[in-house]
């Protein structure tokens, strides 16, 4: 009776089949782990940069949120989330974005005080992540019956500034950010996270509505 070794050294079909395991077992060890949810610290962070270009340290970065001026803070879902008014996809639409063809595509800005168009390959990048995501937030919306309820603001909050329930699609996050300044004041925009080097990452940003 042949032992395992030579029947696997004898047949062609045997060592293929070897192979295609070991390059399986290779790629799957190769693969990224998923990145940790955004954390408060990383949220303020990430709308620091946003509004002032940079992050700034201890009391500097808690006047930021601080709602003394009239300028109220919410990082947690208290105005539009990000695809919420892309929800109700047709399945045209969703076989669409399944095949990477976008149903509706606007540029992305850098995130940095000049806002240049990204470069091509990133700019792909981001596009395929982004309708992933959208289709995401589109069929977990089909499953759900009560909509998301909106937290109401201070009456003292004259200006009002606000993130979204972040959207994760593998190594991305997008988050809709807005603001409001009253019923015909206001602007929101996309804003596209990276996790690189053990943290979350502003790296480019779009504009999604206007007021």
């Amino acid at each position: 009776m042949l032992s395992l070794t030579r029947l696997i050294t004898a047949s062609p079909a045997a060592r293929l089949f070897v192979a295609l395991g070991a390059v399986a077992i290779t790629l799957t060890g190769c693969q990224q782990a998923t990145p940790p949810p955004l954390t408060e610290a990383d949220l303020r962070s990430v709308f620091a940069m946003k509004v002032l270009g940079h992050v700034p340290k201890g009391p500097a970065l808690d006047r930021l949120f601080s709602s003394d001026s009239g300028m109220c803070v919410d990082l947690h879902g208290g105005g539009a989330a990000f695809a919420e008014f892309r929800v109700l996809l047709d399945d045209w639409d969703k076989l669409k974005l399944d095949l990477g063809f976008a149903v509706d595509r606007s540029e992305w800005q850098s995130s940095d005080e000049q806002q240049k168009p990204l470069e091509p390959v990133l700019a792909h990048r981001l596009n395929r992540a982004e309708d992933r995501a959208i289709l995401k937030v589109a069929r977990a919306a089909e499953r759900d019956i009560v909509p998301p309820s909106r937290k109401p603001w201070p009456k003292r909050c004259e200006m009002r500034s606000w993130f979204g329930a972040p959207a994760y699609e593998s190594r991305f996050a997008f988050i809709e950010s807005g603001y409001s300044c009253g019923d015909l004041c206001g602007a929101g925009e996309i804003l596209a996270l990276e996790y690189r080097d053990g943290r979350w990452r502003l790296i480019a940003k779009k504009a999604s509505w206007m007021a």
